[in-house]
């Protein structure tokens, strides 16, 4: 279900964000998938490995990514709001953000395919005890079939599937 249908904060803890969520007059305290993955055992030891390698001076390179991911992500939700204007993407140009746009325009080609049903919408589940944010829920134009998408802007050529 998604949050927009339902009243809801999120809430920082000692254990992590967790969201307090009133569905139907009760309310829920949900913890964030980021939160849920933080606390497993593997991606501790890998969290753990990874903010040490950081530490090593690969900050920069983090901050980076992070902003390329950020401005990526912003440049998809204009695109689907209909926002887009032709003065953002000249000011990424002329800011040296040619991955930021070279991503980006090889991300049109599949948007076309899409109608979107949510972008950057947070979502919950009672059932499985969860809440977080999803970079997309959509149709395939072609086939109507729902997905879910998240989309990726490392370096690194990595495809995955279902």
């Amino acid at each position: 279900m998604f949050l927009d249908e339902v009243s809801y904060t999120r809430e920082a803890t000692a254990l992590g964000r967790v969201y307090k969520i009133n569905h139907e007059g009760k309310d829920y305290y949900l913890p964030s998938v980021t939160t849920i993955l933080k606390h497993g055992t593997k991606t501790c030891d890998y969290m753990s490995k990874h903010r040490a390698y950081l530490n090593g001076g690969s900050q920069q390179l983090t901050t980076l990514a992070i902003d390329r991911g950020n401005q990526v992500h912003a440049l998809i939700e204009s695109y689907f709001k209909k926002t887009l204007k032709r003065s953002e993407l000249d000011a990424l140009h002329l800011k040296g953000e040619g991955e930021v746009l070279s991503m980006f325009f090889t991300l049109v080609r599949l948007l076309r395919q899409l109608n979107p049903i949510s972008v950057e919408g947070t979502v919950f589940s009672l059932k499985e005890h969860f809440a977080g944010t999803v970079d997309f829920v959509g149709e395939l134009k072609q086939t109507g079939e729902t997905i879910l998408l998240d989309w990726k802007t490392s370096l690194k050529n990595i495809v995955t599937g279902k």
